[in-house]
């Protein structure tokens, strides 16, 4: 059944008759879309409801979860966009948009660096909008040039390595290994400060970064030196340089009315200094011309705005993949809609010639028509990533004394399509433990016992499972089972850097205390 008249009356009335997506005041017009499809039993009640313009309730309609294709808005996004824009109605008062918007503009950071480069040569194919075509200015050309300097795209390179931690610990006594010191680099063992003579060293191809430091830059806010694990279950350690990531800020312009139009300029300001600096709007006034050529209905154009060097460490952002644009067998690429922290803006840096719009001028039908741009959001932007499904075994989590939660190990590293047995030596204070499968593999838990007593058999976990124990007075952790990874890893530099964030972000979902309600598995030894 269709919505009644009172549900429509109140979503739209929520959104102040805007978009609840691209925020587009769309009085008279605004459209009431079934988040949950009722196809696949979704209600007809507000809590189901969103307010959509056309265009966007076009998108959302075609959205297929087996096979999405461009800006097709999921379920799950689309409620995280409704409650954003609800609140932000609620806190009032929005300001009236004009009806006439006929250019929808988004940005879009990628984050991948072949990606990057593709898109900025021209190779749209990896461009998350349809009939995309590139508006190349003096950004792009120093853009691509500065990825030169990273000609392999990575940013963390391998150093010494030591048959244990106390080895490493030894030779770099200052290097911070407490739970509390790690912060977003929660899956290494310990992390320490880099000096120049070994930065020359180790980190000799990241040529990008060496051009930063001669340019005076201090090191400490270039590259950080973190203690991984070596070799499954060996227990020897290997310093990974990390440095700054490289991603690209577009501008995506995509023509939303019914006939071509025609984009004459950006109008915005851009930065006189160019050096390396934080994240902040500039002040010059600039404009950016277009190509002498109409863009059709429907029509997209990405505008490359400024290289941005992302924080080291991971800062707590929060995702939803909205689409995924190919599979690349170890890895995958997709869009996401991000959220970074309100205080991780401060993290970012800029360097090169960046420019930020506030306008577009077009021309449609001979007559030209200025329309306002919104500023970058790092709190709701849209990022173009590519994900490296590198199974490896499942992660085990502890919540201590009066501590909060704390990344503990990778578990049975060793047991990959075998079955092996791991032992962990608890802290005296453990109170609850979390077993948690977070990437792309099957694992299989034969047994798991607390100090001899089982307290689980037979765990079959899929991506996303978790298995928590309480525990009270527990000495060892031993778990039974194997693991069995839909990809094959390919380059473990790249997936200590994916499992760091998939830990940090996984920390960031759990309570800091025990919830009222029992875990799955609630054990005391020796009550």
């Amino acid at each position: 059944m269709p919505f009644s008249p009172l549900v429509k009356a109140k979503a739209v009335e929520a959104a102040a008759a805007h978009c609840c997506v691209c925020h587009r005041f769309d009085a008279g017009h605004v459209e009431v879309h079934h988040i949950h499809p009722q196809a696949e039993g979704g209600t007809d009640d507000f809590e189901n409801a969103i307010a959509l313009c056309f265009d966007c309730h076009t998108w959302a309609g075609h959205y297929n979860r087996r096979h999405p294709k461009g800006f097709n808005y999921s379920p799950q996004f689309l409620r995280l966009a409704r409650d954003s824009w609800y609140a932000k109605v609620a806190a009032g008062p929005i300001a009236k948009a004009p009806e006439d918007v006929i250019v929808q503009a988004r940005y879009l950071i990628s984050r991948d660096h072949d990606v990057s480069k593709r898109l900025l040569s021209g190779d749209l194919s990896a461009a998350p909008v349809k009939d995309a075509m590139l508006a190349g200015n003096e950004f792009s050309k120093f853009i691509a040039k500065a990825l030169q300097w990273r000609s392999n795209g990575f940013r963390h390179f391998a150093g010494n390595h030591f048959a244990s931690i106390e080895s490493f610990l030894k030779a770099h006594p200052s290097s911070k290994c407490q739970h509390s010191d790690l912060g977003g680099y929660a899956y290494y063992n310990c992390i320490r400060e880099c000096n120049q003579a070994e930065f020359v060293q180790w980190v000799n191809e990241d040529k990008l970064s060496h051009v930063l430091m001669n340019k005076g830059v201090d090191l400490a806010d270039l590259c950080v030196v973190a203690a991984d694990n070596g070799e499954c279950g060996d227990g020897s350690v290997t310093e990974i340089y990390l440095t700054r990531p490289a991603w690209v800020v577009f501008l995506a312009l995509t023509n939303i009315a019914s006939s071509p139009l025609a984009l004459e300029k950006v109008v915005g300001r851009r930065d006189v200094f160019e050096g390396y600096r934080p994240l902040e709007t500039p002040t010059t006034e600039f404009s950016v011309h277009m190509p002498a050529c109409e863009i059709s209905a429907g029509q997209s154009v990405l505008v490359p705005l400024a290289l941005l060097l992302g924080p080291i460490e991971e800062i707590g952002e929060e995702q939803v993949q909205t689409d995924q644009v190919a599979d690349m067998g170890e890895s995958i690429e997709v869009v996401n809609l991000t959220e970074f922290p309100h205080d991780g803006r401060a993290k970012f840096r800029l360097f090169g010639p960046s420019f930020w719009p506030e306008q577009i001028v077009v021309r449609k039908a001979g007559v030209p028509l200025m329309q306002g741009i919104h500023q970058l959001n790092m709190n709701s932007v849209y990022t173009l990533d590519r994900v490296w499904q590198c199974g490896s075994c499942p992660h085990l989590f502890a919540l201590c004394g009066d501590a909060d939660w704390h990344y503990v190990c990778e578990l049975i590293p060793d047991g990959q399509y075998v079955e092996v047995c791991h032992s962990i030596e608890l802290p005296s204070d453990t109170r609850e433990l979390v077993i948690a499968e977070l990437e792309d593999e099957v694992s299989v838990l034969a047994a798991v016992t607390l100090d001899g007593k089982e307290v689980g058999s037979r765990v079959t976990m899929n991506k996303g499972d978790v298995f928590r124990i309480y525990v009270s007075g527990a000495k060892t952790l031993s778990v039974t089972g194997a693991y069995y990874p839909s990809r094959m890893q390919v380059d473990k530099s790249r997936g200590a850097e994916t499992r760091n964030r998939l830990i940090c972000q996984f920390l960031n979902s759990l309570p800091t205390r025990i919830p009222q309600s029992p875990p799955l598995i609630a054990v005391t030894i020796g009550s």
